[in-house]
């Protein structure tokens, strides 16, 4: 009797050891298919955000110092890279061998003022001169405007594209000449340049001086958005 009670236990013991197994198996089968799952589906949304910026993506060969101006061109870092700012929309820049100004064209008071050595994204540094400055934005006498006190001007434009394309020295000098005459008579010069080229959705005008001997003096930035209603 006692040894059909312990053959009876041990096919108990069996039953519920195979039942616990195929229980465990079952839900471990299920952890790993739903893990799968999430898996499959975080890829599917990693693809789909991939190809919503796709356009925004640089091509592999892009190089900033040899390619054309883009919005990377907005930045300027201190040369011992502590501090760096972009040009947001309507905004300005002014960099001489101190350091560099930054304000808005719709701006009442003064500008904001950093002190120190600042340099372009290009990798080009602005106390290299005109010169140097002028062939990393690989520019001929085209593009270039200089004005009587020698100051050299040119300007760029995008409909929306992430590169700008090279304006004509004509359009520098408009540009220029706005900027001017909006500063004189205290207006909005962003507003007065996108009112001439409102065919764009930004403007920029670069402006370069050197001393007669031709060290550099003053490297100026513009830059000039359309405003959406």
């Amino acid at each position: 009797m006692r040894f059909f009670n312990k053959v009876l236990y041990v096919i108990m013991l069996s039953s519920l050891l195979i039942s616990f197994s195929t229980s465990c198996s079952k839900d471990k089968k299920e952890v790993v298919s739903e893990e799968k799952k999430n898996e499959a589906e975080i890829n599917a949304k990693y693809d789909e955000l991939m190809k919503q910026d796709e356009e925004e993506l640089l091509p592999e060969d892009y190089n900033p110092i040899l390619n054309n101006f883009t919005t990377v061109d907005f930045q300027f870092t201190l040369t011992d890279d502590t501090l760096a700012f972009n040009l947001p929309e309507n905004s300005y820049t002014k960099i001489t061998p101190a350091g560099a100004s930054f304000g808005f064209h719709s701006q009442t008071g003064p500008a904001d003022y950093f002190e120190g050595n600042f340099q372009t994204a290009k990798g080009i540094a602005v106390k290299d001169g005109k010169d140097a400055l002028i062939s990393s934005y690989k520019l001929s006498d085209v593009n270039v405007f200089t004005d009587e006190s020698g100051i050299s001007a040119f300007a760029f434009a995008t409909d929306g594209n992430y590169e700008y394309m090279t304006l004509s020295s004509s359009d520098a000098k408009k540009i220029y000449d706005i900027y001017q005459r909006s500063v004189s008579s205290a207006q909005n010069a962003g507003e007065n340049v996108m009112a001439e080229y409102g065919a764009y959705t930004s403007v920029a005008l670069v402006c370069v001086a050197n001393t007669p001997e031709g060290e550099f003096m003053q490297y100026e930035m513009y830059r000039f958005d359309k405003i959406m209603e």
